[in-house]
């Protein structure tokens, strides 16, 4: 009899937990001081969020088509105090807008409240967006509320809604708190912070202005970050929505700007547009400043992101001696020198040798080298020796790496880890950079090595700040990769891609800008290319109107 009230007791809390609203009417109405659902003639159905977290909502008889017309329908959604309510369509199919002179018009569609103190709308109530049509065709298929409600406004046509399924979503309540940035915020500003770095705070996180909601049109946001001296800042953003409307975030108007310093005057680390999983950003000193823009006309979600102020020493402590076996090993083990963790602070170039190098290198061993930069810097990585044990055929053209003795090289990608190449027998490759402050590299040996006389690899790395872009231009330093080419420096010169001869690494913008003399002298421009190769969608040249 106990499992028995066991095994009800869990089935009432699944229903509680995912709560179908599946029958609406009347008498659910809820009436505060409204008489907009007796007016509009109204069905509802209410949620709200006592003993239940989350759950499911659709429209009725989903998914089979309507065949009647629905007059009012309120699906509201009631948080407890400080939530905040998270609705996802996960399908949507009503008739799609007829087009007019006056713009496109709903006959079939569901409007969204999104903004409201309580939970009820009246014929003076702003409705936030109205939707209609397929779910290809939503901007954004998850909306938030700015405070404890959301209601949703259902309407169908009597001869319209036959061949349409409707909707179906989730529902969520979570803590408000969840979304609140750990700075201060400085008085008379829109949303500019000020992150103070101290004993009892070193960390937090920071948002864009009403995220989870969309940002407003025409944001101009500040977020400075103080550390102490010694100290740097990581800045992590976690999911990055800006509208995006053009191939260069130069361009673009809806853009995240990171500074090296505590002004706008420092060197620009990254500049942010369009959407991202994940991106990392390290100051080189103290100091970061943020600056988030956005232009008149479009919004999007925004984006999270968390702060750390950490110390030098926290960064570049020298890693203990690698483990085998769950067993630390020794200072004297001849292995302990196989993997690095290289920073820039201490050096900026370097080489990284195989084991015993130049003679040969153990068998089954397995050696990770990291790189990391600060600032604007990029890691840059020449092969000067490959001789590595390669049994598939001729060492200087080999044909795959599998089950080989190799060098992989990774880079990182919306903070995920990628292969930029493997490498493998005695062709080196052209040098590689990476497309951040960080790259890893990774050399395998098999057990068939053991007796072969290879006496490994030779990499030289440096950290640069310039792209590995040569000739004749000046660097703007607060601007990355912008380079400018003046006549009254010379009328002759050459440019480069970054990290030519070698190949220009992944997610990189460079402008270069041409400066000849006019009015009297009426100057142009002539460009030729005299090495040309890039990857179908890889290059975007873009020339001013003028």
């Amino acid at each position: 009899m106990v499992i028995w009230w066991e095994g009800i007791a869990l089935f009432m809390a699944y229903l509680m937990l995912y709560s179908d609203g599946v029958n609406p009417a009347k008498e659910h109405c809820l009436s505060f001081e409204s008489e907009y659902h007796i007016s509009r003639a109204c069905e509802c159905v209410t949620f709200q969020s006592y003993g239940l977290s989350q759950g499911r909502f659709h429209s009725p008889n989903f998914p089979q088509p309507s065949n009647h017309s629905i007059d009012c329908i309120l699906y509201t959604f009631i948080g407890d105090v400080n939530e905040l309510v998270q609705i996802t369509f996960l399908e949507f199919d009503l008739k799609p807008p007829s087009i007019n002179p006056s713009g496109p018009q709903c006959s079939d569609f569901l409007k969204l409240f999104l903004n409201i103190d309580r939970p009820e709308v009246n014929e003076h109530s702003k409705w936030d967006e109205v939707l209609c049509g397929n779910i290809s065709n939503l901007k954004q298929k998850t909306y938030f509320s700015s405070s404890r409600s959301l209601i949703l406004e259902y309407h169908t046509a009597s001869k319209s809604s036959g061949h349409f399924t409707g909707f179906r979503g989730t529902f969520k309540f979570f803590n408000q708190a969840d979304f609140r940035n750990d700075g201060h915020k400085q008085l008379g500003t829109q949303c500019s912070y000020f992150f103070q770095s101290s004993n009892n705070g070193t960390k937090g996180k920071f948002f864009s202005p009403r995220y989870p909601q969309n940002y407003p049109k025409d944001s101009n946001c500040q977020y400075i970050f103080m550390g102490h001296a010694k100290e740097k800042v990581i800045v992590r953003f976690q999911n990055i929505q800006l509208d995006n409307r053009e191939s260069s975030c130069r361009s673009n108007p809806d853009t995240v700007r990171v500074y090296d310093g505590n002004q706008r005057d420092g060197k620009i680390l990254r500049e942010i547009c369009g959407i991202h999983n994940q991106v990392d950003v390290m100051s080189s000193g103290q100091y970061m400043y943020i600056e988030f823009k956005s232009d008149h006309y479009h919004e999007s979600q925004g984006f999270a992101a968390t702060f750390e102020f950490t110390d030098d020493a926290n960064l570049y402590t020298p890693q203990p001696p690698p483990q085998k076996n769950g067993e630390t090993r020794s200072s004297s083990d001849n292995f302990t020198s196989c993997n690095m963790k290289i920073f820039s602070a201490n050096a900026k170039n370097g080489t990284i040798e195989s084991h015993s190098y130049p003679h040969p290198y153990p068998p089954s061993i397995r050696c990770q080298y990291e790189l990391e930069g600060q600032g604007q810097e990029r890691v840059q990585l020449s092969f000067k020796k490959m001789n590595l044990y390669y049994s598939g055929g001729d060492p200087d053209m080999p044909h795959g790496c599998i089950n080989q003795d190799s060098i992989s090289v990774f880079i990182y990608i919306d903070g995920k880890e990628i292969l930029l190449g493997q490498y493998c027998g005695n062709k080196s490759p052209s040098q590689l950079m990476s497309n951040n402050q960080r790259m890893k590299v990774v050399f395998t040996s098999t057990s068939q090595s053991e007796t072969r006389n290879v006496f490994g690899f030779q990499l030289e790395y440096n950290f640069r700040t310039d792209f590995g872009v040569q000739g004749s231009g000046i660097q703007d330093p607060r601007k990355g990769c912008l380079f400018h080419y003046n006549s009254t420096s010379s009328k002759v010169g050459f440019f480069t891609s970054p990290n030519f001869p070698g190949q220009y690494p992944p997610y990189t913008e460079c402008n270069y800008q041409f400066h000849g003399l006019g009015k009297l002298k009426e100057e142009r421009v002539f460009i030729t290319f005299d090495d040309f190769y890039v990857g179908e969608s890889g290059l975007h040249i873009q020339l001013p109107p003028w």
